[in-house]
């Protein structure tokens, strides 16, 4: 097993084994949207194993019901890891472990689930924030996450992704593409993060507000938000085409050559596996403008 650090807060320090996806700003939620966590998904699907991104002693586990979309209350937990002084906060597996157990990064913590915070097209994750010793239950509260990996973007201009179909599910469908996400915000090329669908995405890098985001010279939104290590653009509401069939949206990890073809209703997947697809992003101007 090889293993990455992929991000830290205070004295905890988030590992990925080689394979695994994360994303920091893949969601709606303000933890993530205020660089206070992320998502880490690990290949498996809901009733899979959830392994342990970090070294610690699991301090507690808790159950409480989430709200879904039709209404119903789902089971939701807790699984709460001291790492040194602080506490890793995770969320959306069922635990296995209990309170006391010693874990590494890599150890079985209990199983995906579902739950009530997940809309159609998520696959099964990790939720992951790191916290105080005094306040690791609310919702709000976390510390700001570093992104630790290092690799250049690159200047990469093209009109397309280009990829093949890895993975089609009823929920969405894996793009492996010829190249990593990366757009442009003033003369910089760097890497993008989340989710089109969700009405903001993130870059890596500080930037100036109302500086453009650009892919090959479209514009995708505007930088409203920095923190310390990534800044959060607002969408302009991008068209999302593969092989001429439109998307919904389309979900970026920092740093990969993987993306996520988010369908406009669950189970609508016109694409099959080992298929060659071309992706092409658009403003709403240029839709309207035939282009």
């Amino acid at each position: 097993m090889v293993v990455d650090m992929v991000a830290r807060a205070k004295d905890v320090e988030v590992y990925a084994e080689r394979g695994w996806e994360y994303t920091f700003l893949g969601s709606p939620f303000p933890a993530h949207s205020d660089f206070r966590a992320m998502d880490l998904y690990q290949g498996g699907d809901f009733g899979d194993p959830a392994l342990s991104p970090i070294n610690g002693t699991v301090l507690e586990t808790m159950e409480f019901e989430s709200p879904s979309l039709c209404g119903e209350s789902l089971p939701e937990y807790l699984t709460l890891i001291r790492a040194g002084n602080h506490v890793a906060k995770i969320m959306h597996i069922k635990p296995s472990v209990r309170e006391g157990d010693k874990v590494d990064v890599g150890d079985e913590l209990g199983c995906f689930i579902k739950n009530g915070y997940f809309t159609f097209w998520v696959d099964a994750a990790l939720h992951l924030e790191v916290r105080s010793l005094q306040d690791y239950v609310r919702a709000r509260g976390g510390f700001e996450l570093e992104p630790c990996f290092r690799k250049e973007a690159g200047k990469k201009k093209v009109s397309e992704l280009e990829g093949t179909v890895m993975r089609t599910t009823e929920r969405n469908v894996v793009v492996s593409l010829n190249l990593g996400n990366v757009v442009r915000v003033g003369d910089i090329y760097t890497f993008v993060d989340g989710a089109t669908v969700i009405g903001y995405a993130g870059v890596l890098g500080v930037f100036n507000p109302g500086e453009g985001v650009f892919f090959n010279e479209i514009r995708i939104g505007k930088i409203n938000r920095v923190g310390s290590y990534m800044s959060v653009f607002q969408t302009d509401g991008a068209g999302v085409y593969a092989n001429n069939i439109r998307f919904a949206g389309i979900s970026f990890m920092f740093g990969r050559n993987l993306v996520r073809l988010l369908p406009e209703k669950y189970g609508k997947l016109q694409l099959q596996e080992g298929e060659r697809v071309k992706i092409t992003l658009g403003s709403n101007q240029d839709e309207s403008r035939g282009l």
